[in-house]
């Protein structure tokens, strides 16, 4: 009886999948939506088989966030200061605070969720450039089974994969020419993670080339500053609730944490010097990109957002600082939409994925990679990317001879 009961509810399930496959991503052809269909089916699949391990992230901090929410009065808890993430994740978690789920299974639930709004993003991007199902479906398909994509959310129980949408839904609003909805997803992307700041320069390039306007800018602090006052309401103190990625910041005294940059090659005792001369050297490379880049006369197309967007967030952490491994996870799924778009240059994709799960390997496995190896790989990708979207916006003069 109770196999009966579950077989009927896979199959209604799986309808309801299908209909709303067809529906959200308005995939026309019968086989096309099955084919969707099986995807998230396999994909829902191995994120159910992974639920049950615990990474020493959940053992040290979300598992006590949640469960700290739950003793505490669930959305009352907001008004205390016990986790170093900005709000927004914490209503996350004090919404499935609410529900009869495990602390585990919520955190990975939550994350696992957002897998699907990025390749969502991922399918309507490589629409915008094919019209064509099939392709748009195999780049859902890709980040859906990308290696760091299953990691991080639904093995390790880490929430990049959010403010990763977020990225993606800009960049898709921003190529569709809808710029206050794309400056809301960026607002709310950084609501989530600091890291978003990485894709900033884009929008500044944008307003250069008087594509945005002065007072857009206005959005993304009033978004950040909306996703807070909830908390505040409840009785947060204002500056312990704006406060947030200060002190994020200072945590951390390591040039490097497991991330595959070019403080792999320095030396890691001078900690001060090398930070702060890293930090100007970075913004100082910024400044080049973004005017080089607006030097460019042209309008940006779509296929030059990917590849700015694709530059930006592989060669700023890369450049910066303190970070983390997880810090090019943004990266790592635009690299997928990069290897959609310019299909010779697969292996780019290919490379990051790579790079990033020996990244992850330290810290979720015990392993011992040669960071000073994956760091050059990176940056030959760096060196790979700039060249290709450099030589696109300044193409060479060809010269005739009669």
């Amino acid at each position: 009886m109770f196999t009966t009961i579950f077989i009927l509810i896979v199959l209604l399930c799986s309808f309801a999948v299908y209909f709303l496959l067809k529906r959200v991503l308005k995939i026309k052809k019968t086989d096309n939506a099955v084919f969707a269909l099986v995807v998230v089916i396999f994909a829902v699949s191995i994120r159910y088989y992974l639920s049950d391990f615990q990474s020493g992230d959940y053992g040290s901090f979300l598992k006590g966030w949640h469960e700290f929410i739950r003793t505490n009065g669930g959305y009352k808890a907001l008004s205390h200061n016990f986790s170093d993430y900005n709000p927004p994740y914490l209503y996350l978690l004090t919404l499935f605070s609410y529900l009869p789920i495990g602390s585990l299974y919520a955190v990975k639930i939550i994350s696992a969720s957002f897998d699907f709004i990025a390749a969502f993003f991922v399918f309507k991007l490589v629409e915008r450039k094919y019209k064509n199902e099939v392709i748009s479906i195999f780049s859902f398909s890709a980040v859906l089974f990308a290696p760091t994509v299953i990691l991080n959310g639904s093995y390790w129980g880490q929430c990049d994969i959010i403010y990763s949408a977020f990225l993606l839904a800009s960049i898709y609003f921003l190529s569709k020419g809808k710029d206050a909805l794309s400056l809301i997803m960026y607002g709310l992307s950084i609501s989530f993670k600091l890291q978003a700041v990485f894709l900033f320069p884009i929008y500044i390039i944008f307003f250069l080339k008087k594509r945005l306007r002065l007072a857009g800018f206005f959005i993304i602090p009033a978004v950040f500053f909306l996703s807070v006052i909830p908390s505040v309401i409840i009785g947060r103190p204002w500056m312990d609730a704006f406060s947030i990625y200060l002190f994020q910041a200072k945590n951390y005294s390591s040039l490097t944490l497991n991330a595959p940059t070019i403080y792999q090659w320095f030396p890691q005792g001078d900690f001060l010097t090398f930070s702060r001369i890293g930090i100007l050297f970075s913004a100082a490379a910024v400044c080049v990109f973004i005017f080089l880049v607006y030097k460019k006369r042209d309008e940006i197309n779509g296929d030059h957002l990917i590849k700015i967007s694709f530059a930006l967030l592989s060669a700023v952490p890369f450049l910066l600082p303190r970070m983390h491994e997880r810090y090019f996870f943004p990266a790592d799924i635009f690299s997928i939409v990069y290897a959609f778009y310019f299909p010779r240059y697969f292996f780019i994709s290919i490379g990051m994925q790579l790079i990033s799960f020996f990244s992850y390997g330290p810290f979720l496995f015990g392993s011992s990679p040669n960071f000073e190896v994956l760091s050059f790989g990176m940056f030959a990708i760096i060196l790979v990317v700039l060249a290709d979207l450099f030589l696109d916006l300044y193409p060479q003069k060809r010269h005739v001879i009669i």
